[in-house]
């Protein structure tokens, strides 16, 4: 009776098993699977394609002679190099061997995917055909006129000059003029409208795209390593001639804070002649923030200065703590906004901190205001109090 049992068992599990393999046949075949087969001819996987099970179906045992590969994100669609050497080979010795011997070539394809492949690299071989990738037709103008017309666009882009529909239709237009071949144009029966369309056919056969103009960087001064290597000796004298701490080593640096963000771009209905977005060509939406941090890491309250002449200006409610309002006409820093944030911000921090670490009341403190075109020695001799 135990052995009926036993054997009914083994027969449950075995079933389970061919149900197991059929399931995964199924799955495999609309995965990418690549068997790994050794000198002596054996299939053994690469690694334990169990671990790998949730990524294709909860509960599916694959059998222990595939390896499944992820499917690649995009599908590679152009041909190898040395796709002449692979329709040779396989003209000569078949599919089975070509699939062994140029496997690397074709990662990431399934198999009846990468068998079509090679067949037409074969056939390609065979007839002496040449694989030029995707061709279109050729241009209305001439294949000459178009890399003529394409040159006198990289020069204007390489002198930073606009260039846009208009603008490359009228290029069009000169070199058509110049080279008297005006009868191409639409109107005296060519081919060529000069249209929208074909400007954008222009740009994307020559895979110019449209982008938005990047701003210039600061640029730093000519001398500006030398000025560097100043600073640090003229402040390290000065830190150290005075004994200053690292928390009474304070510096300060100016920043615009937009109220909005700044776009240039937006939607709006169509037909529309006139596009508001607000913030765009107002200096008003901005203010100018002054902010401070120690050379020990400690940040300080900070400065917000808004446009105006009057405290009109400042918001209705009262500063949050660690803020401190200000303004003057342009919401830019001036000397009286500065001596401000001094005695309200600064001289109050380095006296507390005097006190907290027991320091004696006449200890020095430097506040270095980051400027690169100033002279190092104007930046610290000045601010040392």
């Amino acid at each position: 009776m135990l052995e009926l049992h036993e054997k009914q068992k083994a027969e449950e599990a075995a079933e389970a098993q061919r149900q197991d393999e059929k399931r995964a046949a199924k799955l495999l075949a609309r995965r990418n699977v690549i068997p790994a087969v050794t000198d002596e001819g054996s299939v053994t996987p690469e690694y334990d394609v169990r671990a790998q099970i949730d990524r294709f179906a909860e509960g599916t045992v694959l059998p222990n002679n595939v390896v499944v590969l992820p499917r690649p994100k995009k599908l590679w669609v152009k041909r190898p190099a040395g796709w002449k050497v692979i329709g040779e080979h396989y003209n000569l010795f078949g599919m089975s061997n070509t699939l062994r011997t140029f496997e690397a070539e074709f990662v990431g394809r399934s198999l009846p995917a990468t068998e079509q492949a090679i067949r037409k690299y074969g056939k390609d071989v065979t007839n002496g055909k040449e694989y030029l990738g995707q061709v279109g037709p050729p241009p209305v103008i001439g294949v000459d006129l178009d890399k003529e017309l394409y040159n006198r666009i990289l020069v204007r882009i390489d002198r930073g000059l606009s260039v846009d529909n208009t603008i490359v239709r009228t290029q069009l237009l000169e070199l058509l003029m110049a080279h008297d071949k005006t009868e191409l144009l639409k109107a005296n029966g060519g081919p060529c409208t000069l249209s929208n369309s074909w400007a954008r056919r222009f740009f994307k056969r020559h895979k110019l795209v449209c982008r938005r103009a990047t701003t210039k960087m600061r640029e730093l001064p000519a001398d500006f390593l030398e000025k560097q290597q100043s600073y640090f000796n003229i402040g390290s004298i000065l830190i150290h001639t005075h004994n200053i701490p690292e928390g009474l080593v304070i510096g300060c640096d100016e920043t615009n804070v937009l109220f909005v963000s700044r776009m240039h771009r937006t939607y709006s209905r169509k037909g529309s002649r006139k596009v508001k977005l607000f913030g765009v060509g107002d200096d008003k939406a901005q203010i100018t923030a002054t902010l401070f941090a120690t050379d020990a890491g400690d940040v300080l309250d900070h400065q917000l200065i808004f446009g105006g002449r009057t405290n009109r200006c400042h918001p209705s409610h009262a500063p949050p703590p660690g803020c401190h309002f200000a303004h003057t006409p342009s919401h830019w820093q001036s000397e009286d906004t500065y001596i401000e944030v001094i005695e309200d911000i600064v001289v109050p921090y380095k006296n507390k901190f005097i006190h907290d670490h027991n320091l004696p009341a006449n200890q020095v403190s430097s506040v270095i205001f980051n400027h690169t075109v100033l002279d190092p020695l104007i930046i610290f001799t000045r601010h040392v109090f």
